[in-house]
């Protein structure tokens, strides 16, 4: 199975970034920002840790500690903006 892991650069809205999630996990309805990784969209203990390994992937920063990211990320825009902060990026930014 290819993988499809877009540039960092091209991540630059969070409607791309929930593009590229849904593209990536095979979600066959489009995802929803406030969308419940584990309540509404039934993510289990390993779907998370392929969430981890994609925003690895996608951002370019390795070894992100599963018990530093746990408690930060419980929906889908949980998700991005965690993606935003290891940018350095701030989200409330106007983009370009």
């Amino acid at each position: 199975m290819q993988r499809f892991v877009p540039l960092i650069d091209e991540v630059v809205s969070e409607d791309e970034f929930i593009k590229c999630l849904s593209a990536e996990f095979g979600s066959s309805s489009p995802l929803k920002p406030d969308a419940q990784l584990v309540e509404d969209l039934q993510f289990d203990s390993l779907d998370m840790v392929n969430l981890i390994v994609y925003i690895e992937e996608v951002s370019g920063v390795t070894h992100i500690a599963d018990a530093e990211i746990y408690p930060v990320i419980r929906t889908v825009r949980d998700a991005y903006l965690y993606l935003l902060d290891l940018k350095g990026e701030d989200p409330d930014e106007p983009e370009h």
